[in-house]
């Protein structure tokens, strides 16, 4: 897991450093080493770099998720695009945009939590075999794996926190927008078939009365149609921004785990440590879980036109 290879490099160095220095434990953290003004540059922007990896990772993991469906959308827009109108088309491209942000702001986020449940398994794992070793293990080496396997746990709990502080849905309000300026044109329509019923079913002409009647019922439903496929799309959309919210409160618990292992750092304890991160394990698995029943539906020609209220 290559995130998990960032932070394992991370600590290796951190630990090396312990060794070599007089330093505590809790002060090998990278939080800690880049407030230490006695820390030299390089160590911290080397300490920087390996976050800013993890958070590339993170996107691309993502954007390989998505990026079938990007595909679709694309190949969608190409299809329709060109035969629409300026505005339809202007429409269109906003429509893909705010979804293509949603879906990929969707997936990180779905990502970062599926890689710290897998990550902490293997800690967690690896802890539960240190702490049974046996008594040939040096106590030095025991320390420093311990040491080791700790400072792992506790940079991947401060970054999905940090992460999760700063998380926002991207292209939810682009969404909205475009709705909102769907269902005017839509409400628009209706006054206007409104006025023009009006005037029908006062003439005298039965078969231009009938035909237009026909016309505006035909009109009217699609418009239902449109609504509701509106109505479908912001319910999904709805239900992500809820695990969305349900995942950000989970950076609450994180901030106290994240300082319980901080102490235990301190006192070397394996077998507090371990209960920590199997408890973040458990904690974190039904959000996983409910992360993945809101994934929006491809953005097809049909569901294209549908939303955009463009033809029959």
């Amino acid at each position: 897991m290559l995130i998990k290879d960032e932070f394992e490099c991370q600590a290796t160095d951190m630990v090396a450093y312990g060794q070599k220095n007089p330093i505590k434990n809790v002060d090998l953290l990278s939080t800690s080493l880049i407030a230490n003004r006695d820390i030299h540059q390089t160590i911290k922007v080397a300490i920087r770099e390996r976050s800013e990896n993890v958070g590339k990772i993170i996107l691309a993991t993502a954007y390989f998720i998505e990026e079938h469906k990007i595909q679709k959308t694309d190949e969608a827009i190409s299809k329709v695009g060109a035969a629409l109108q300026a505005i339809d088309r202007q429409r269109l491209l906003e429509l893909a945009s705010a979804q293509k942000k949603i879906n990929l702001s969707y997936a990180t986020l779905s990502a970062v939590v599926e890689i710290f449940k897998r990550a902490n398994a293997e800690i967690g794992k690896e802890l539960v075999a240190l702490g049974q070793a046996d008594s040939g293990v040096k106590r030095m080496e025991k320390t420093n794996l311990y040491l080791r396997s700790s400072i792992i746990a506790y940079e991947l709990v401060s970054f999905v926190f940090e992460y999760l502080s700063k998380f926002g849905l991207a292209g939810i309000e682009d969404m909205k927008h475009i709705r909102d300026e769907v269902i005017n044109d839509i409400e628009n329509g209706r006054n206007n078939d409104e006025i023009t019923k009006r005037k029908v079913n006062s003439s005298n002409n039965e078969k231009l009365r009938d035909s237009t009647l026909g016309k505006i019922s035909q009109r009217e439903k699609f418009r239902v149609k449109v609504e509701k496929k509106w109505n479908e799309m912001m319910q999904r959309i709805e239900g992500q921004v809820g695990s969305a919210r349900k995942v950000k409160g989970f950076a609450s618990d994180l901030e106290i785990m994240k300082n319980n292992l901080r102490e235990e750092i301190a006192l070397l304890n394996i077998a507090a440590t371990t209960q920590i991160v199997e408890t973040s394990i458990d904690a974190i698995d039904a959000l996983a879980t409910g992360l993945q029943d809101w994934e929006l539906p491809d953005l097809n020609e049909d569901t294209a036109f549908e939303l955009l209220n463009m033809g029959e």
